[in-house]
């Protein structure tokens, strides 16, 4: 696949001495067993279930493969939550004796592969093995897994199950079988009769996520040979896990981009070489599933592939506004033909520098603000929040997991004549105070630490009851 034999480069397993031959060599051997276990396992197994009338789910994560590549070709992508996330909610009850060192801390962040992917792939369900890990059993409140729902919901997740239901026997005494991996959600927990509401909750939530569509504006490439590139020999081949993302995921030029995206109230999916090439354009915005992005954001990155940069041009030639952070790359992967592919990108450069199609810079939200993309305002007050449509309205799932209530006007960037609050804990529902801003609405928001709601945009004047604050 990589144009070459494996054999006379077997030595850079186990050699201890990184030159850069070893380290190309190294990166397409995981290349390659990234395709082979895309094209070679899961497309066939995939395929072979759809041929038994069957759907797959698939949790991808924690594979040796482009996460993005995988999750999509299932019918339902599927993440983990696995530990807890401390959420600072005053009150919140907690395993004291937990242990994050062994166990992880999740991240949204690293659920939206697999939302990513769904959004990208037109898969209506992306689902999650939640509540993974919260405390050792009968130490888990439920109010300390409803903010982890919540995390989930805003990472683009709609399909929860529970972890750790595990079949025991009628006549097995208290407190029967219990499954290693707690929380303990079987008959003989301590909230078994609580459970229905929290249940009830996560349904209302669900019905509005599942029966809408994806409302992001950028899609920020995964430099996977960034990634590959760093790889040591000794920890072949190179796993993609949801535990402990750090080493992986979050320390790198990628990461730093998300969060600050994240924390600044943008909306994005992340995109890979191969779904980049499956991209349309139409009315200067890329068309992926049930999506269309407006801008295309490049970390900064030393390696891409020769194919991936030609296709960004293409896309930047046709008016779809590709920002490189910093510089464009400066190398190709891998070990063949490495001089002719090295000349024709440096040649690919010069042709991008000139015509001018795509931009560099530093200050990537200054860019997108040029672009006329707007960052929601939410993240500024300590909210989070999922940008999502359903016909002429958008919608937001808001959940506020910080400290401090929120209590204040916050900017959106759509144009609404009226807003609807509702409540998927009590059912609650009411128009909510509103007021136009300079480019979009403003709306009086009011939320305690763990609350949560939804909000309906709507084009036209509603004639319903006021929300009542």
């Amino acid at each position: 696949l990589r144009g070459y034999s494996l054999l006379p480069h077997i030595k850079y397993f186990t050699g201890n001495t990184e030159t850069e031959e070893s380290m190309r060599f190294k990166v397409d051997f995981l290349e390659t067993i990234s395709n082979l276990l895309l094209e070679e396992f899961t497309r066939e197994w995939v395929e072979a279930s759809h041929s038994l009338g069957k759907l797959t789910r698939y949790q991808a994560h924690g594979s040796p493969g482009n996460l993005i590549d995988l999750y999509s070709l299932s019918d339902i992508p599927e993440t983990e939550s696995f530990g807890r996330s401390n959420f600072p909610i005053p009150g919140l009850r907690q395993d004291v004796d937990y242990q994050e060192e062994n166990f992880g801390k999740p991240t949204p962040y690293c659920m939206k592969f697999a939302s990513s992917a769904a959004n990208l792939s037109n898969h209506r369900l992306v689902s999650s093995e939640s509540a993974t890990w919260l405390g050792d059993h009968f130490k888990v409140s439920l109010s300390q897994v409803k903010p982890q729902m919540d995390e989930l919901f805003i990472a683009g997740i709609n399909h929860i199950f529970y972890h750790g239901i595990t079949y025991s026997p009628p006549d097995k005494p208290f407190p029967g079988r219990l499954f290693y991996a707690s929380t303990n959600f079987g008959p003989h927990s301590h909230f078994w009769n609580e459970l229905p509401a929290l249940n009830q909750y996560v349904a209302n939530c669900q019905h509005i996520l599942q029966n809408s569509s994806p409302d992001n504006d950028i899609l920020v490439y995964f430099p996977i040979h960034d990634v590959w590139t760093k790889t040591d020999a000794h920890s072949l081949p190179r796993m993609f896990g949801v535990h402990h993302a750090d080493d992986w995921l979050m320390d790198s030029p990628f990461g730093h981009m998300i969060k600050d995206l994240w924390s600044s109230g943008y909306t994005f999916d992340y995109i890979s070489d191969l779904k980049l090439e499956e991209l349309k354009v139409r009315k200067k915005k890329v068309l992926a599933g049930n999506n269309a992005y407006r801008a295309i954001l490049v970390p900064e990155c030393s390696t891409m592939p020769l194919y991936t940069l030609e296709h960004l041009h293409e896309l930047a030639k046709k008016g779809i506004p590709v920002i490189f952070e910093k510089d464009l790359p400066q190398e190709v992967p891998g070990l063949h033909l490495l001089e002719e592919r090295r000349q024709k990108l440096s040649e690919l450069k010069v042709s991008m520098r000139k015509t001018g199609k795509s931009s560099i810079s530093a200050d990537i939200k200054q860019e997108l603000l040029n672009t006329g993309i707007l960052a929601e305002g939410f993240s500024k007050k300590g909210v989070s929040f999922i940008r999502k449509r359903s016909g002429n309205q958008t919608l937001y799932f808001v959940t506020n997991l910080s400290s401090s209530e929120c209590l204040d006007w916050i900017p959106l960037s759509v144009k609404a004549e009226s807003i609807e609050i509702y409540d998927p804990m009590s059912g609650r529902k009411g128009l909510a105070d509103i007021r136009q801003g300079i480019q979009g609405t403003d709306i009086y928001l009011q939320l305690a630490p763990g609350e949560s709601c939804m909000l309906t945009c709507m084009p036209e004047e509603a004639d319903a009851q006021p929300w009542a604050y």
